[in-house]
């Protein structure tokens, strides 16, 4: 059995150079546009306790959250998510009614298998404390806007509605066990699934044929006129309107080309209570993207608040960027300095990052220029008794240069 010195845990992995490069960037990208739109930045323990998230409404079930204890014997998990801290951060420790919050960190969570890694990287916004249509479309449009930042070129948000599903579901007044079971098969798109259900079920013709008709409510501002004419209550109507309002809004934003709606996208009726859309990018087979309204979970931290957000996985999407063709290599070291005089090649070498170069101080006691090649350094800077000469590691050319001082 090979030692687990030599390994990491099942689940994470090392980021070599290029790798954490790319994410770095991607970050970075993200963040600067969410900081455009008026967004600050916050942090949170990547520790946090188990009660920030048992009980309440959420994504994970506890078998995914990764605890262990304190000294005091509390549960303590690795933060699952970003938005519940977020939301405890703001209900305890913010004044004022509206906030717009941005954050980048890593969260974990307890797959098995190998389906998803347990160590991923997330960057998000939070719109706190505003209702409408406005708050739902300036999330959408931001994290869509990021992703066009980063230089990811083919992608597809997906907006659904809960509450049109909500009211259908409890105008049939089914258990809440077949509900989920339906609310899994139509979010799965199982129209199968869904009319096998339906078959063993007390449901009016009317509302069965709704159900099944759901999960081909997808694509552009047609499938809301197909909708219109399936509703049948005041919730459903608002939602349908919502939706509307929301999407001519990206329109005006020039991004409805990336959008798309899908009724059928029915996931955690507990936490979402409106507004809730998925992003997805070729060769990545998972969401690169998540959001939506969640006007509940303010509540469970004592303030009640309207709240909308997204999270965009950062390392999800640095591999699509990768797998689009669009590559962002590391900086390279753009100049090695050495010699025997050790005083004069520092100050060079800090004259040289001054002016924004990649500036190594060679270190070694090997032949520097082997040293330049092996890392592909195209600038070698000797400084000895002579001068400074600097050396062109591709032509071989070499220049003395006067003083030592580079202007």
């Amino acid at each position: 059995m090979l030692s687990r010195r030599l390994h990491t845990p099942e689940g994470t992995s090392d980021l070599l150079q290029r790798e954490a490069y790319r994410i770095r960037k991607v970050r970075n990208d993200v963040m600067q546009v969410f900081s455009g739109y008026g967004y600050t930045e916050v942090t949170t323990p990547e520790i946090e306790y188990y009660d920030v998230f048992e009980g309440g409404q959420g994504l994970l079930t506890q078998e995914k959250m990764i605890k262990f204890f304190d000294r005091e014997g509390r549960i303590l998990v690795l933060r699952p998510d970003l938005t519940t801290p977020l939301a405890r951060l703001t209900a305890t420790k913010l004044e004022g009614r509206v906030h717009k919050l941005c954050y980048a960190g890593k969260v974990f969570r307890n797959f098995q298998g190998g389906i998803r890694p347990c160590e991923t990287s997330q960057a998000g916004i939070e719109l706190i404390g505003l209702k409408g249509a406005e708050a739902d479309a300036e999330v959408i449009a931001a994290s869509i806007l990021s992703m066009l930042a980063c230089g990811l070129k083919e992608f597809q948000i997906e907006i659904g509605q809960v509450e049109i599903f909500k009211e259908l579901m409890e105008q049939t007044g089914l258990d809440p066990e077949v509900t989920e079971q339906i609310r899994v098969f139509i979010d799965q798109k199982n129209i199968f699934g869904v009319q096998e259900l339906l078959n063993h079920c007390d449901v009016p013709t009317e509302q069965a044929e709704l159900i099944l008709q759901m999960p081909s409510l997808y694509g552009g501002a047609e499938v809301l006129e197909q909708a219109e004419k399936l509703t049948t209550g005041k919730r459903a109507e608002a939602a349908i309107k919502n939706l509307r309002e929301v999407y001519t809004i990206l329109d005006e934003y020039g991004l409805s080309d990336y959008v798309s709606l899908d009724l059928a996208m029915v996931q955690s009726l507990d936490y979402y209570t409106g507004i809730i859309f998925k992003g997805f990018a070729r060769g990545v087979g998972f969401e690169v993207c998540a959001g939506g309204r969640y006007d509940g979970l303010m509540s469970r931290f004592g303030k009640d608040s309207p709240a909308t957000g997204a999270a965009l996985y950062l390392d999800l999407l640095a591999d699509a960027l990768y797998r689009q063709g669009v590559v962002t290599e590391a900086e390279s070291i753009g100049a090695l300095v050495c010699g025997s005089d050790s005083k004069t090649a520092r100050r060079l070498a800090e004259q040289l990052r001054a002016t924004g170069a990649r500036t190594e101080y060679y270190l070694g006691e090997d032949n520097p220029v082997d040293y330049a090649r092996e890392k592909g350094i195209p600038t070698l800077y000797r400084c000895d008794e002579r001068g400074v000469t600097k050396c062109d590691m591709v032509s071989g050319k070499e220049q003395l240069v006067e003083g030592g001082v580079l202007l």
